[in-house]
């Protein structure tokens, strides 16, 4: 069954989606960011630019109307990826956070320049299958796209919560090697042991288990 997208609704969708994977990416630290696990190997910043390198692909699509892009989409997605990855792993992080953003405000006008019969109609594009709808192909490497990475950062982030949270508490086993994560020490005293980014600190924080949601801990003292 077609199902016809509003043009607002869509630009909406990519709108908020994307302020809820930037918020995300706000908890961590520039360490944390640029630290391997956060998916596989990768690092936070690989992530970022993966995303980027999709969003490039649609304003080209958008620019050309037409269903055309790199010679990767020929590859498989494995093989696609781990292209895409080596040929940004070694980018400094500021460079990548710059680029994601103009790349996105980039993508946001060429939407708000598409006709909503343009979003909804292949016609409108060579070279796209008739039973093809834009939107659908826009939002898998979009919103669909940023919802996808948005679940392994909220991952990563509960799972440097949860190391930092049992160092903190005065365990004994090696978290580094557990997690593959260089974790910082934290001070030998009484009461709770570290402090959150955004300045939260739990009343208790060994039993205070909503504070494994919560993300970007960093050992200071109370």
């Amino acid at each position: 069954m077609i199902e016809i997208m509003n043009k607002s609704k869509f630009i909406d969708l990519v709108r908020s989606t994307r302020i809820e994977f930037d918020s995300l990416l706000e908890k961590f630290t520039p360490a944390q960011m640029t630290r391997a696990g956060a998916a596989g190997d990768w690092l936070i910043k690989d992530i970022l630019a993966h995303i980027t390198w999709h969003e490039r692909e649609m304003i080209g699509m958008l620019e050309a109307q037409a269903l055309r892009g790199s010679e990767l989409w020929n590859r498989p997605l494995d093989q696609r990826n781990a292209i895409i990855h080596a040929g940004n792993k070694d980018r400094p992080l500021e460079e990548v956070r710059a680029k994601a953003r103009q790349v996105f405000l980039s993508l946001v006008e060429k939407l708000e320049a598409l006709s909503e019969e343009a979003l909804n109609d292949a016609g409108h594009f060579a070279e796209m299958p008739a039973d093809w709808q834009p939107w659908s192909v826009i939002a898998s490497n979009t919103y669909e796209h940023y919802q996808e990475h948005l679940v392994q950062l909220q991952n990563w982030g509960v799972k440097l919560s949860s190391a930092m949270q049992y160092e903190c508490e005065g365990n004994q086993h090696d978290l580094s090697q557990i997690y593959q994560l260089p974790l910082p020490r934290c001070p030998r005293q009484k009461g709770p042991r570290f402090r959150w980014r955004d300045g939260h600190q739990p009343a208790n924080a060994k039993t205070d288990r909503r504070a494994l949601r919560r993300l970007g801990a960093e050992p200071q003292p109370a």
